[in-house]
C-alpha cells in the first residue's frame, strides 16, 4: 500500500484528492477531457468532428452540478485565498443555514430535486450552473472540489474501462469524504446524536427536503455546534480542515475501516483491467445504443452520450452481424474494405468501449 505524502502548507496539491490518488496503484490521465478548452464545446473556428452530435454550452460546460462539500473541504475553501467568489458563495450558504450540517455543506434540496428530474439538461442549462463557477468560466473551488467533481470526465482514453475505473475511485473517495468528515466532527466535540442526524439528513431524498428548506432552516433541528464555537460555522469548518491536514497517514487509513479496504480493492481490480493486454478467446457484441449520423457514420453509445464510438457504415454493417467469434475469424471474415479498418488498435478500442465483449 502506498501512503499519503506529508506536505507543508505551501506544497498543497491542486486538489485534496490528488494526495489520495498518489496512494492508488495507478492514476490514468484523461487527456481527452480538457477543462480549459472544453472537449464538449464546438468552436466556430474549428470544424465539428463528423462523428459528434452532442455538445455542452460554453457558459456552463460540465459544471451543471452543485457539490455537497464535506466539512474539511468546506474549511479548505474558507481558508483559501485565491477565489473570493467561492468564499462569498460559501459564506452566503452558511448564513442561509439550510443544508449546513456538522458533516457537510449540502447542495440545496431544491437544486438536487431539479437536477435529478432533469438529467438530460446536464451541460446544457445555465439554470443548473454550479454556484462556485466563477465569471471567468473556472471552478472556484478546484483545490477543494468533492469526489464527484474530481472523478468525473467527459472523455475516457480507455472508454468504458476508464469510466468503470473512475466510478470505483468515486465510490472509494465518497467513503473517504464521509469517514473523514465524521472523524473531524467527533474530534472537535460534535455529539454522536448530532452526527447521526446529519447522516440521516445526508441520505434523505431531496424531494422530502424541498418544502422544509423553503419554509424553515433545518440546521436548528440537527443540534448545535460545541459551545466553544458559539455557532461560528466558518471557524468550525476551518478547524475541520486544519484537523484533517494534521492527521498522520496511519490514522486516516484507520478511519476508513474494513469498508475502505474493500472499496480500495475494487479500485485495484479496475486498475488491473486497464493494464491487461490479453485478448479473449471469443467475443461478441456488447450492449449499446445506436445513432445514424447524417455523415453516414454510426454512433455507438455504450456508457455515456458524451463519449461515443463512431464507425463507418461498412464497419457497422459487418459488426451488426457478429454473434460469437474468435479474434482471427473477426478479421478473416470481414470484407476487404472493413478488414483494412480492423487494426489491433481499433479492435482494442471497440473492446474498451464495450462494443465488443468477451463471451462467458
Amino acid at each position: 500500500m502506498r501512503f499519503l505524502p506529508i506536505l507543508s502548507e505551501s506544497e498543497q496539491p491542486s486538489s485534496y484528492f490528488d494526495i489520495w490518488m498518489a496512494t492508488l496503484p495507478m492514476s490514468p490521465i484523461e487527456h481527452g477531457a480538457t477543462c480549459e478548452r472544453c472537449a464538449m464545446i464546438p468552436y466556430d473556428a474549428e470544424p465539428r468532428p463528423e462523428t459528434t452530435t452532442f455538445s455542452f454550452r460554453s457558459d456552463v460546460k460540465c459544471c451543471t452540478y452543485m457539490p455537497s462539500l464535506p466539512n474539511f473541504l468546506a474549511g479548505g475553501v474558507i481558508m483559501e485565498q485565491r477565489s473570493l467568489h467561492a468564499k462569498e458563495v460559501l459564506a452566503s450558504r452558511i448564513d442561509f443555514g439550510s443544508g449546513v450540517t456538522p458533516l457537510y455543506v449540502e447542495r440545496t434540496a431544491l437544486f438536487a430535486h431539479v437536477y435529478d428530474a432533469a438529467r438530460s439538461a446536464f451541460g446544457r442549462s445555465a439554470s443548473l450552473r454550479c454556484p462556485y463557477f466563477d465569471d471567468n468560466g473556472r471552478c472556484g473551488i478546484w483545490a477543494h472540489r468533492d469526489s464527484t467533481c474530481f472523478t468525473w470526465f467527459c472523455k475516457h482514453g480507455r472508454g468504458k474501462l476508464g469510466w468503470e475505473y473512475w466510478d470505483a475511485v468515486r465510490t472509494y473517495f465518497q467513503h473517504v469524504e464521509q469517514s473523514l468528515a465524521i472523524h473531524a466532527a467527533l474530534s472537535l466535540g460534535v455529539s454522536p446524536s448530532t452526527i447521526g442526524k446529519s447522516m440521516q439528513y445526508h441520505r434523505t431524498a431531496s424531494g422530502e427536503r424541498v418544502v422544509s428548506e423553503i419554509v424553515e432552516c433545518e440546521r436548528a433541528s440537527l443540534g448545535p455546534l460545541p459551545s466553544s464555537y458559539n455557532e461560528d460555522w466558518s471557524l468550525y469548518f476551518a478547524d475541520c480542515a486544519r484537523f484533517i491536514r494534521s492527521q498522520s497517514t496511519i490514522e486516516l487509513f484507520k478511519v476508513l475501516g474494513s469498508k475502505g479496504q474493500a472499496l480500495r480493492l475494487v479500485v485495484e481490480e479496475r486498475a488491473k483491467a486497464l493494464t491487461e493486454g490479453s485478448w479473449p478467446s471469443r467475443m461478441k457484441l456488447g450492449k449499446f445504443s445506436i445513432k445514424r449520423l447524417k455523415t453516414g457514420f454510426y454512433q455507438l453509445i455504450s456508457f455515456s452520450e458524451n463519449d461515443p464510438v463512431a464507425v463507418s457504415s461498412d464497419m457497422w454493417d459487418y459488426l451488426s452481424l457478429l454473434d460469437d467469434t474468435t479474434l482471427d475469424d473477426l478479421i478473416r471474415n470481414a470484407p476487404s474494405s472493413t478488414r483494412e479498418q480492423l487494426t489491433p488498435q481499433v479492435i482494442r478500442t471497440l473492446m474498451d468501449y464495450g462494443i465488443l465483449v468477451a463471451v462467458g
